[in-house]
């Protein structure tokens, strides 16, 4: 019989596989003995044809792109990644939902807490706000669904271009889809909704009912720790999305400009299989031969050489070759130690122009001759330098001889590449250890995209000595002028009708359409663009969350950044707080995703050509564009408020006040409510900025200065106590005492003696680690009082400073601020009392806005 592989009776071809199927309930262990003794008749039988011959029992792969049903190749790694990279957004999407659920939670604990009042259980709250989360989540997975398909369908469609057979894919939504779009709808509501559920539903009632909308009554005890864990995952996981995108695109760069080590120049590649019309290996040797020489007779053409395989193409073949004369074995490990170890190279038979016209160099021996190329004759070979510095590490493999190992790799192999193909066929001299000559060395050449930087190895033979049906002709041209595609493609596929008008054509592409359109790169290309597509999501789903809850912590911080902006901060220092803040969850998010990245690094590493699994453009872009992005997304606004109407116009509370206030004066404001005292004390302390006329402040023109400016002085001489304490719950007595000290920059010694001293002297020693919130009323005013006065300032300005206070603690602090008036410090306060407002000098009474008794004593 015919040595060729399209001849199905002969017992050397390779050109089919046998499958079979295992019946149900049957094991692989079962089937076992049985296939064990098919193989020994088949051997028996048949002893040179079938030596050795095993079958084997393996899952069928459902994404095989080769002949090899149970090989996966690259796109068995590239799925499994980014159906992780789906789920790792689902993830980011469930906690930035969280996120969400929890702010808008603590905004509702008023609303909670009086359904739990009314009667409601915590197990029927918690039932709400689940069907709440729930229905965000259907309306999700209705979206993903219809987008999913759709782009499927567009991945789909895109694939097919590249595959020399018809893809068959099942469109629309089947009942496991339905089925699984659903399960994921409710674990996505577990995932976000249950844990803000079951927090928010823990209500305090009491303390809830009394909180003002928005206050969180809980503190914070752990400072170092960042405000919000769930942001902290955020940003880690979009970190480890943007730094695989990265990789991605680095990798699929590289794989765009990967030098094949071929440079055929202005070459077209043309694929035909003759055994299609009905040829028999001689007939089909001896057409191949007179095309070739038809195609080297064009106008033009350089060089022209037949191969039975294409680097990046769909079919490759790999064989183990060792040196010749040592006892066969296939390499277990790579070892640098070659004696009696058989190394993996890709397999190629070439016509004798082969070298030229791809445009590799024969670094040192000869290419083959025509009669080799054409004629059986003596064995010999040309390997490229990576296999022959395996074989001879220390010496020269120029005419040393090789031989195949017993076993060779099953087709489809190779490296992990996406590109299948046959198993190259060894002849029954083969099969017999004849050795083989090498007769030249190559540079190195790549066979795919999805092996590691150093190739395997490559080996060539005549054709004559591997002849396929199956072969592409390159035909390389002096020059291509531009435009002229479509002319010289139609000149070659006339000189093919010339010769036989019933060969098919399979393709005919130049070189470089060739590698555009390689299943590898698209591989590559696609995985770049859906990790970045991605990544890009799991990005602006952190910025999103990220801003939502700082913009959430700085609404319901508006009232301590209020306060602090009272007691002299510049709205930079609180800018640089609650940036402070958002770089702790940053900084956090980004060292967690850092080691997360690390690990995709190294899957990602072993797939990607040409990128490490540290690749710094790739470690340095993702935390820059991230960071930059989070950075962003802690803008603060509004921070600042008047009393405008809208149309130019502005409401007035005060009106024509023209006052003065010499110092060392103690001057009280009375007055009706809603006359303008506060107001009058919040434009004194250069709180309130909505208001004309001109105010002079120890000769300072406060009217003509900026923002920063006010700031600045209201730090240095102005003391405030407020109305409603205002004292900062995430912070002990001892810490809001120190906060004046700490924006007029006193030393830290200093400021804990001073700090020390005021505890002394409003007798809140024991308090000092105490919160707000665990102090009374007149607690919390003493500390306000304390705090106005404790940096000594020139003027204090003091909003009913006795009005939570008991008699007697009242009587002590209007003592207090007589003694510091004495000292020389101006106070202005307002009250009600008259009986306080004896301890001042003079009185100044308002009503409706007017001052109506200016110097009343």
């Amino acid at each position: 019989g015919s040595k060729n592989k399209t001849s199905l009776d002969d017992r050397n071809g390779t050109l089919l596989r046998i499958i079979g199927r295992l019946k149900p309930g049957m094991t692989a262990a079962v089937a076992k003995p049985a296939l064990e003794g098919l193989a020994a008749n088949l051997e028996k039988a048949y002893p040179v044809e079938q030596k050795n011959q095993t079958f084997i029992t393996a899952p069928v792969s459902r994404i095989a792109v080769s002949t090899n049903p149970t090989a996966a190749s690259g796109v068995k790694s590239i799925a499994p990644l980014l159906l992780g990279m789906a789920v790792v957004v689902l993830l980011v999407a469930c906690l930035n939902l969280a996120n969400m659920l929890l702010a808008r939670g603590t905004a509702r604990r008023k609303e909670i807490a009086i359904r739990l009042a009314l009667g409601g259980s915590r197990w029927r709250i918690v039932r709400q706000l689940l069907s709440e989360g729930f229905v965000l989540a259907l309306l999700g997975g209705v979206g993903g669904l219809i987008l999913g398909l759709w782009s499927s369908d567009l991945l789909i469609g895109s694939m097919r271009k590249f595959m020399p057979f018809e893809i068959v894919w099942a469109t629309g939504a089947n009942p496991a889809i339905l089925a699984a779009t659903f399960g994921f709808c409710l674990l996505g509501t577990l995932m976000f909704a249950l844990g803000p559920a079951l927090k928010i539903s823990r209500s305090a009632v009491i303390a809830d009912l009394k909180a003002h909308a928005g206050e969180d009554v809980a503190q914070r005890r752990w400072k170092f720790l960042p405000r919000n864990p769930l942001v902290v995952v955020q940003i880690a996981f979009s970190l480890a999305l943007l730094t695989a995108a990265a990789l991605f695109v680095r990798g699929a760069g590289k794989a765009a400009s990967v030098d094949s080590g071929l440079k055929p120049g202005a070459s077209y590649l043309l694929e035909i299989d003759a055994s299609l019309a009905g040829y028999e290996p001689k007939r089909a040797q001896e057409l191949y031969q007179n095309l070739n020489a038809r195609l080297a007779a064009l106008p033009g053409v350089e060089h022209v050489s037949i191969s039975a395989t294409v680097p990046f193409g769909i079919t490759s073949s790999d064989k183990n070759v060792q040196r010749a004369g040592v006892n066969r074995g296939v390499e277990a490990k790579p070892s640098t130690a070659a004696e009696g170890l058989a190394f993996k190279a890709a397999w190629n038979s070439v016509g004798a122009n082969y070298f030229s016209t791809v445009g590799l160099p024969v670094l040192r021996g000869r290419a083959f001759t025509e009669a080799e190329a054409t004629q059986p004759g003596p064995r010999v070979a040309i390997i490229d330098e990576p296999l022959a510095k395996k074989l001879w590490p220390d010496g020269d493999a120029l005419g040393q001889r090789v031989q195949y190992a017993a076993e060779n790799t099953p087709s489809g192999q190779r490296g992990g590449g996406a590109a299948g193909g046959t198993s190259a066929e060894l002849s029954k001299e083969e099969k017999q250890d004849e050795t083989i000559e090498i007769v030249g060395i190559v540079p190195v050449t790549r066979h795919d995209l999805f092996a590691n930087e150093e190739p395997d190895g490559s080996i060539y033979l005549p054709f004559a000595r591997g002849f396929q049906s199956d072969v592409s002709f390159f035909v390389r041209f002096r020059s291509l002028a531009p435009g002229s595609e479509a002319s010289t493609a139609d000149l070659l596929r006339r000189t093919v009708r010339d010769v036989d008008p019933a060969i098919p054509i399979i393709s005919l592409q130049t070189f470089a359409q060739y590698l555009d359109s390689n299943l590898d790169l698209w591989l590559v290309r696609t995985g770049a663009g859906l990790f970045s597509i991605f990544g890009a999501l799991a990005l602006g789903l952190a910025v999103v969350g990220l801003y939502g809850v700082k913009a959430y912590s700085v609404a319901r911080r508006t009232r301590e950044i209020g306060i602090r902006m009272a007691l002299g901060a510049q709205a930079g220092a609180v800018l640089r707080m609650i940036m402070g803040e958002g770089s702790i969850m940053l900084v956090s998010g980004v060292a967690i995703g850092l080691l997360l990245a690390i690990a995709t690094a190294k899957i990602l590493s072993g797939i990607l050509y040409g990128v490490g699994a540290f690749d710094p453009i790739a470690f340095t872009v993702a935390p820059l564009v991230l960071i930059t992005a989070a950075l962003i997304a802690t803008r603060l606004r509004n921070l600042e408020r008047n009393y405008p109407l809208g149309h130019g116009k502005f409401f007035y509370v005060l009106r024509n006040i023209d006052i003065d206030v010499a110092e060392g004066e103690f001057v009280s404001v009375m007055g009706p409510s809603g006359a303008g005292k506060s107001t009058l004390l919040h434009i004194l302390g250069m709180h309130d900025h909505g208001w004309s006329g001109e105010y002079f402040f120890n000769e300072a023109a406060v009217h003509h200065l900026k923002a920063k400016e006010r700031a600045a002085l209201r730090n240095e001489q102005i003391g405030f106590v407020f109305q409603q304490y205002h004292l900062l719950d995430d912070l002990t007595v001892y810490e809001n005492l120190e906060i004046p000290l700490s924006y007029r920059k006193v030393g830290k010694s200093e400021r804990s003696a001073i700090v020390a001293d005021a505890l002394d002297r409003f007798q809140m020693v024991a308090k000092k680690d105490l919160y707000p919130r665990q102090l009374s009323g007149g607690q919390q005013q003493l500390v306000g009082v304390a705090r106005a006065i404790i940096a000594s300032p020139k003027l204090i300005l003091a909003d009913e400073p006795t009005g939570n206070l008991h008699s007697s603690q009242g009587e002590e602090i209007m003592e207090l601020f007589q003694k510091l008036n004495a000292e020389g410090t101006t106070i202005i306060q307002v009250t009600h009392s008259e009986k306080n407002a004896g301890y001042g000098n003079r009185i100044i009474q308002l009503r409706d806005g007017w001052v109506v008794e200016p110097n009343k004593k």
